[in-house]
C-alpha cells in the first residue's frame, strides 16, 4: 500500500537509505514502484547496492577487531590535552569576572565616599562662594507662558 502522499517526490537521501534498508516501509513501497517505473534509476542503484556490499566484504572483519592499544592512548592523551585547555579557559573567565568585580566595586564605594564625605561638610562650607551664585529669574506668569494658547 504506498504512502498517503503519492505525489511526493523521492529525494536522493531516500534512495539511498532504501538501498541501506534504513527506510519506513511504507515509504520502502513508494520507492519500489518508483524504480520499477523508471529502470535507470534502479541500474543506478543496483550500482550503489553492489557497491555497499563490496565495502562490507572488505571492512566487515575489522569492524569486529578490538581497538588497538596506542589508539587508546592517544584518545586518552586528546582528551586530557581538551580537559587542561578547558580548565585554563574556565581559570581564565574567572579571573575577568573577579577583576570587573574588583573595578566596578572601587568604582562604586569611590563615588559614595565622595558623596557621604560632602554630606558630612556643614552647610557654610558646601555652599557655592560669592562669584559662583546662580543667577535667579522670575517665574513668568501664567498668562504669559499661556498667551500662544489663547484663541
Amino acid at each position: 500500500m504506498p504512502s498517503d502522499q503519492p505525489d511526493r517526490p523521492i529525494s536522493e537521501d531516500e534512495l539511498h537509505a532504501y538501498v541501506d534498508g534504513a527506510i519506513e516501509p511504507v515509504r520502502r513501497l513508494d520507492i519500489a514502484l518508483y524504480l520499477a517505473r523508471h529502470p535507470d534509476e534502479a541500474a543506478r542503484m543496483e550500482v550503489f547496492r553492489a557497491q555497499r556490499e563490496a565495502i562490507h566484504a572488505l571492512f566487515d572483519d575489522i569492524l569486529h577487531r578490538p581497538v588497538p592499544r596506542h589508539l587508546h592512548r592517544v584518545v586518552r592523551r586528546h582528551g586530557v590535552r581538551r580537559a587542561r585547555r578547558w580548565r585554563a579557559t574556565v581559570s581564565l573567565l574567572w579571573i575577568a569576572a573577579a577583576a570587573l568585580v574588583l573595578v566596578t566595586g572601587g568604582t562604586v564605594l569611590k563615588n559614595t565616599d565622595l558623596d557621604r564625605d560632602r554630606s558630612a561638610l556643614p552647610a557654610a562650607a558646601r555652599a557655592p562662594a560669592a562669584g559662583e551664585l546662580p543667577v535667579l529669574r522670575p517665574v513668568p506668569s501664567r498668562r504669559q507662558r499661556d498667551r500662544n494658547f489663547d484663541i
